[in-house]
């Protein structure tokens, strides 16, 4: 055991030795040279002093909006929201009446006397059910994603505003699938 820790010591020092050179560098010095350098910003090329398109848009956004443009967007949004809290309620609704007719089919397959006929009536009660709750999520489903493209068509309508800000909105389109 004596021997070995030593030997142990002398692997870890040539490893540090190694390893915190590599560590230090910075990949996105240039070394010296004047070649672009890629960053962190979808590993486009820049050279130093160079402005990017996203730059330049971003610029433009920072362009105070008329208040007709503001209320066009809030608008386009509370379009949206509200076709969206309709597709759910829809949802909720159907889903609901769903899960009431399977408690209703399941009882009375349960009270059936045989085996037979209640596993029959057991088996429909929850091909009915998968059907219906399918079908009822998959009308939300589409109600959230017309919703969203209606937006999306409204928002473009609004002068002023820009795909970029358009674009920082619906990102967050997803998020409604957690729903």
């Amino acid at each position: 055991m004596k021997k070995f820790m030593p030997f142990m010591l002398a692997i870890a020092i040539g490893l540090s030795v190694i390893a915190v050179p590599v560590f230090a560098e910075d990949s996105n010095k240039t070394q010296g040279t004047d070649k672009p350098v890629k960053t962190a910003d979808n590993g486009k090329d820049h050279k130093d002093g160079d402005k990017s398109k996203s730059d330049k848009k971003d610029a433009n956004a920072q362009l105070p909006l008329s208040a007709d443009t503001l209320t066009c967007v809030q608008t386009a949004l509370d379009a949206r929201d509200t076709a969206i809290f309709t597709a759910f309620d829809a949802d909720y609704t159907a889903t609901k009446a769903t899960l009431s007719t399977r408690t209703t089919a399941l009882k009375a397959a349960w009270a059936l006397s045989t085996s037979k006929d209640r596993k029959n009536a057991i088996s429909k009660a929850w091909k009915e059910y998968k059907t219906t709750t399918k079908t009822a999520n998959d009308t939300m489903k589409k109600g959230r994603k017309d919703a969203w493209k209606k937006y999306k068509e409204d928002f473009k309508a609004c002068k002023g505003v820009t795909e970029g800000e358009l674009n920082s909105d619906t990102t967050s389109e997803g998020a409604d699938v957690l729903l």
